[in-house]
């Protein structure tokens, strides 16, 4: 990048945000004006027609150049620009939006509910001596379960060829995807299937193994890839060949791959046998995903009309301000989301030098309360981000179809009031000197960070601020990368009072593996688990293990409550907020949908920009 790009955006940021938007203009007067008396009449012009507004020939999507990738072989690790190149030609069977399954190239989500899934009852061999399930012929039968769920397609779908798009193309993809040569990075699924099979040219059917109960059952399905082209290739050569693991050609997405060029552009023209969301779509020609050194020759290039759209990647590092600024005067269009991750503050209910007593502060609810009450959790969010966050009050955030509702959970807003009434409850006593004592101790808490995270520091100097009035001392312990996340570190040992850091947020809440008595790390457990507050409820434990394999969505729904609303009572950790992510378009680019859980271009086909005039 050109050194004069950075100073321009900085000197930009430097006048929008000291003079902030333009002056308004001086209007001239109103006063009538008196004309001459031998004035020559104007002549009035002819009407003519509003001319029609022209569509761009392409939406440039600006992206790192150290996260080109090297391949589209949709069966791998998939980086997020691989995954957005992705739903621009193999349109995903389903989306994910807002945490949830809706259905594209299928008619429905199948589910047990909707009758797109169902139990068989059948016979299966079994070990005499153990009593597990065996492939071997033993003799030996008992009845089992088998989950069998079926996918029907729309129809009139077509491959970019103008050959149908069919279910034996979902057959194939499965018949390659389960072979060790495709680097499958969701193998495991394979091993869990009985039967893949086409019933016809358009309805799919799996059928698991015996008693194998997934949640996510209604996600079993195999990517399309079109048998007629590519059968000619073995696995590895699919890998490898341009025409496969490059242009994926042919595709059945509202683009295909046109050119690429490395370092530079990947082109993405219009699929002209596209018909899924209607005729003449997509609205736009051309998608061109082009590769720029870093982020402020992104931000320049969008300013100056050479790009009209920046994903969340290329915006990183940068100053939210400054896109806030440019908001304002019109330079850009600024969106900002949830981001799949979530801060919180863990507290250790049991002594760190001793687990097997309880902790000697936080072992109190009545000061857990109070440390959740004396959390200004809004505020701690404006001083990471200058946008509205969601605060959260439970480790399901609003919005997830598992959360159920604020009116199900015990809530904690900021009121230092009765932070300190709860505090004085427990025997905590504010001396003269500013600090709380009991039975001659201070309340002293250590709360580790992760070092050199600007994010965690904000926090930790705001929860520090905030308790500190309160008479509780709080020291902040900055624990280096290595030792954070090494086989002794201060979370796995369960060596610290609080401890601050963020969860992944999944379509499935997963909170056995966090909340569970079973999770707790311990000597007993060779210190495996992620419970590092060391909480065992019993009723929220057993709610937790049985949503695990619960396969109603609606049961399913109710025990993620009865858990939620036993860790909101008894509170082993303060939910914060969720990071926030940030997408800057061009201002003329309309229908743009970004979503916290799906890729940016899941809706392409729809997107419009008008050419410039």
């Amino acid at each position: 990048m050109k050194p004069g790009s950075r100073v321009v955006i900085f000197l930009a940021f430097v006048i929008l945000v000291a003079c902030g938007a333009p002056a308004p203009t001086t209007l001239p007067s109103t006063s009538t004006p008196t004309l001459p008396k031998t004035a020559t009449p104007l002549s009035i012009p002819t009407p003519t027609s509003t001319p029609t507004p022209t569509v761009a020939e392409a939406v440039i999507i600006g992206l790192l150049g150290s996260r080109e990738p090297d391949t589209l072989w949709p069966l791998g690790n998939l980086t997020d620009e691989q995954r957005l190149i992705l739903g621009a030609v193999m349109e995903p069977p389903m989306t994910t939006l807002d945490y949830d399954l809706q259905p594209v190239l299928f008619e429905q989500v199948p589910t047990l509910e909707n009758g797109g899934a169902r139990f068989l009852t059948v016979q299966v061999p079994i070990d005499p001596a153990t009593g597990a399930i065996t492939v071997t012929n033993t003799g030996v039968y008992t009845q089992a379960r088998q989950l069998q769920v079926t996918f029907r397609m729309r129809p009139n779908l077509f491959w970019s060829d103008g050959r149908p798009l069919q279910a034996k193309d979902s057959v194939f993809g499965y018949s390659v995807a389960c072979t060790s040569e495709a680097g499958y990075a969701a193998y495991a699924r394979c091993e869990k299937v009985e039967r893949y099979e086409a019933l016809d040219a358009r309805t799919i059917r799996v059928t698991f193994k015996a008693n194998v109960m997934e949640l996510d059952y209604s996600t079993y399905y195999w990517p399309f890839f079109p048998e007629h082209a590519w059968s000619r290739y073995t696995v590895e050569e699919m890998t490898r060949a341009e025409e496969v693991a490059r242009r994926l050609s042919p595709s059945y997405g509202p683009y295909i791959v046109q050119d690429w060029v490395p370092g530079d552009s990947i082109t993405l023209v219009r699929n002209p046998y596209y018909t899924l969301h209607g005729q003449g779509l997509p609205q736009v020609n051309k998608l061109i995903f082009k590769f720029v050194p870093d982020s402020y020759g992104l931000l320049s290039q969008l300013l100056a009309g050479q790009v009209d759209l920046i994903e969340r990647h290329g915006l990183q590092g940068l100053e939210p301000r400054l896109f806030q600024a440019l908001e304002e005067n019109g330079l850009l269009r600024l969106y900002t989301l949830p981001a799949l991750l979530w801060e919180n503050i863990v507290m250790n209910l049991n002594d760190p030098s001793d687990l097997s007593r309880p902790h000697p502060v936080l072992g109190d609810l009545r000061v857990r309360q109070a440390l959740a009450y004396a959390t200004n959790r809004p505020e701690m969010a404006r001083s990471v981000y200058p946008f509205p966050v969601p605060v959260l009050n439970s480790w399901i955030l609003p919005g997830h179809w598992a959360y159920p509702g604020d009116d199900a959970l015990t809530l904690y807003p900021y009121d230092p009031v009765k932070a300190s009434t709860l505090l004085e409850e427990a025997g905590w006593i504010l001396a003269d000197d500013g600090y709380r004592y009991k039975d001659g101790q201070r309340l002293h808490l250590r709360l580790y960070i992760l070092a050199n995270q600007p994010i965690r520091e904000t926090i930790a100097q705001q929860f520090q601020g905030a308790l500190e009035p309160l008479g509780m001392e709080i020291e902040v312990i900055r624990v280096r990368e290595e030792d954070w996340y090494g086989e002794n570190s201060p979370l796995l040992r369960r060596q610290f009072d609080l401890a601050e850091f963020a969860w992944v947020v999944g379509l499935e809440p997963d909170g056995q593996v966090v909340y569970t008595c079973e999770a707790i790390p311990g000597e007993a457990n060779g210190w495996r688990g992620q419970n590092y507050a060391g909480w065992c409820n019993e009723t929220a434990s057993r709610a937790l293990l049985e949503a695990s394999t619960e396969l109603n969505r609606g049961k399913r729904t109710r025990l993620y409550r009865l858990a939620q609303e036993q860790f909101t009572a008894e509170l082993p950790a303060i939910p914060l907020f969720t990071r926030l992510e940030y997408i800057a378009a061009n201002p003329k680019l309309d229908n743009l949908k970004p979503n916290p859980t799906e890729q940016l271009t899941w809706n392409c086909w729809e997107w419009l920009l008008l050419a410039q005039r």
